[in-house]
């Protein structure tokens, strides 16, 4: 090592060791060598320590409050220091060490959910957009450093003593565990604290998102969901790859109007904004105060302050969905199980399959061989093709007999699934076998009547005939093509015309990971934000936070209502996309978020407010 290598790393130690000792509640921002000015000197002190060949005071070099220090916190100095007119943002260094401690989900508009096999309720359709604005919290979970036991205080641990499983900044995978969100009675939306609080047959939960309003098919329906257990996974705020386990539950309610399936807290005309005041319109709190929670595009504001219609509900008790996992890889089925209408019971498991385009009998998938460019072709190889090559499902959506994607878990209506891996050990995953109402098992593969139930014979997940009216203006009101009265007589501006979406045999969605740093909020900015100018209009720039896309699949059971399960496609499958603005809350800093119910500025516990920023 030379000696002017040497005389530097001593001097940079110096002054990081200098810096802990004393604090440097006074610092600049951006002058990690404490020479109260910024120079090319930061700027390069902030690079090495980004690379991690020198350590430095975060809180200093962190200039973007980001979270940790990057090759970007360098730059932004370096600009500083050669004039350019750039903020530098840095966490107070007077804290005793902040670290994360909890992060809050906020649900943005662009969440994109797709419900059963008639395609009616299906993102890729107009409409179904699913409310923005609600939050979920977890927490940073912690382990002894002993045993590696999960732990809430050093007095959880034998021998070892209580340690976050992250601090999102030098160690950014984080174990977290949760919900922990304020808990609310699942149908009548109060705020409880036990099942005891809750009228009988109703619970006590941490509710997944406010109330959200469907209409379609001519059918009104106010989904309510909750979390059904805990929530446990992994975050990597360094790459932003994310995977999270969790079950949900649902209580269908049937709405009032097709204009307003939800009770609303804030007509669409008003531009209701979540935490904004109204009075509730329908439902059981007619005319009470309430706060916007969540906002849907179409319907407008919806409020925990006001819950559906009580009796409203047409499942059966909760009603389970079967997501499992969220991440932000990619998740995928196949279907495999035999549908359960009798007129599409062909399958080669029940020993009468034909190839559901000419009906000419079959053993398997490999009997039915299409070309890839041109599926009316039939082929034995490749050369056989005039474009394309020949293939077989699930590469074509030519099958042998129809397959439908849900059944139960030993026909269980508690347990809906895909296949057995869905299921409890022990468990098969079979095709239901009840009424129409009650664990009735998938009856069709998609809505693709026109198509022999063929979906995506051209364009993914798009039936090639079956086309469904809808009006322009109001997404919720049917029609049968242009100059249809209907949009006109109920001023919805004019009908259009769509070819009806659909899920093809194999179900595929992809989530998006993001590492920490500077996110505006709004969902139709994704772009990374130093100050609220760089997002536009009324967006915010958010410190600390990461747009994650979180993916899953699952299986929704049908509901106590004939209408619904023929119109909507259930039992089906649902995939969602779950677009998030994840924020980290930090014990330490001085402001209350996520689930911290007190921060005074430092981790000290005995003095009112505990190390895990909870009021003692």
């Amino acid at each position: 090592m030379t000696l002017e290598r040497s005389s530097f790393l001593l001097a940079a130690g110096f002054l990081f060791h200098l810096t802990m000792a004393v604090g440097v509640a006074q610092a600049m921002c951006g002058d990690t060598d404490l020479d109260e000015e910024i120079t090319t000197n930061d700027a390069l002190l902030t690079l090495r320590c980004a690379v991690g060949v020198d350590e430095c005071r975060s809180c200093l070099a962190d200039v973007d409050s980001g979270g940790r220090v990057t090759a970007a916190d360098a730059l932004r100095v370096l600009k500083k220091a050669v004039g350019v007119d750039v903020a530098l943002v840095c966490r107070d260094c007077g804290l005793v060490d902040p670290g994360c401690t909890s992060v809050e989900l906020v649900t943005l508009a662009e969440t994109d959910m797709d419900i059963g096999f008639t395609g009616v309720l299906h993102r890729t359709s107009r409409g179904n957009e699913a409310v923005a604005g609600g939050r979920t919290t977890l927490r940073v979970l912690e382990r002894c450093s002993d045993s590696g036991a999960v732990c809430t205080t050093d007095a959880d641990c034998a021998g070892g003593q209580c340690h976050p499983t992250c601090d999102c900044a030098a160690d950014a995978e984080c174990e977290l565990a949760g919900p922990t969100h304020e808990t609310r009675c699942a149908q009548t939306l109060n705020k409880c604290g036990t099942n005891a609080d809750c009228p009988a047959l109703d619970r006590c939960a941490h509710l997944f998102w406010a109330p959200w309003p469907i209409a379609a098919d001519g059918v009104p329906t106010c989904l309510l969901t909750a979390f059904a257990g805990n929530v446990s996974g992994t975050v990597d705020f360094a790459s932003g790859s994310s995977v999270l386990s969790l079950a949900l539950e649902s209580y269908v309610m049937l709405g009032e109007r097709l204009d307003r399936p939800c009770p609303s807290c804030g007509a669409p005309e008003f531009n209701p904004q979540v935490g904004g005041q109204f009075n509730c319109v329908g439902g059981q709190n007619v005319g009470a105060p309430c706060t916007v929670h969540a906002v849907s595009p179409a319907f407008g504001g919806v409020s925990f302050d006001c819950p559906p219609t009580g009796g409203a509900a047409i499942t059966r008790g909760p009603h389970p969905l079967s997501i499992g996992v969220v991440t932000t890889a990619t998740v995928r089925k196949q279907a495999v199980l035999p549908c359960s209408d009798l007129v599409l019971q062909s399958h080669p498991s029940l020993g009468n399959g034909w190839c559901i385009d000419d009906f000419a009998p079959c053993d398997s998938n490999a009997d039915c061989r299409r070309c890839t460019g041109d599926l009316g072709v039939h082929c034995a190889t490749s050369a056989d093709c005039p474009s394309g090559v020949c293939g077989t499902a699930p590469d074509i959506p030519i099958t042998c007999g129809y397959y439908c994607h849900c059944g139960f878990c030993d026909d269980d209506p508690a347990f809906p699934c895909f296949d057995d891996g869905d299921c409890p050990d022990g468990l098969s995953c079979v095709a239901g076998t009840g009424s129409e109402l009650d664990n009735r098992g998938q009856v069709a593969p998609n809505g693709c009547r026109n198509d022999a139930f063929i979906c995506g014979p051209e364009e993914s997940e798009v039936c090639g005939n079956d086309l469904r009216g809808t009006c322009s203006e109001k997404y919720w009101v049917s029609c049968d093509g242009p100059g249809d009265p209907v949009c006109a007589d109920n001023d919805a501006g004019e009908c259009v015309l769509e070819f009806l979406p659909c899920f093809g045999g194999v179900i595929e969605r992809s989530g998006t990971p993001s590492p920490l740093g500077r996110h505006c909020m709004s969902d139709w900015n994704t772009r990374d934000c130093s100050t609220n100018a760089d997002c536009g209009g009324a967006d915010v720039c958010v410190d600390s936070s990461a747009r994650l896309a979180l993916a899953g699949l699952f299986c929704m059971a049908d509901t106590a209502s004939m209408a619904v399960n023929n119109g909507y496609g259930l039992t089906g499958p649902g995939s969602i996309v779950w677009d998030v603005l994840a924020k980290v809350c930090w014990c330490g800093d001085g402001e209350v978020g996520c689930d911290e119910s007190c921060d005074d500025g430092n981790r000290d516990s005995g003095d009112g407010c505990d190390v895990d920023c909870q009021v003692e």
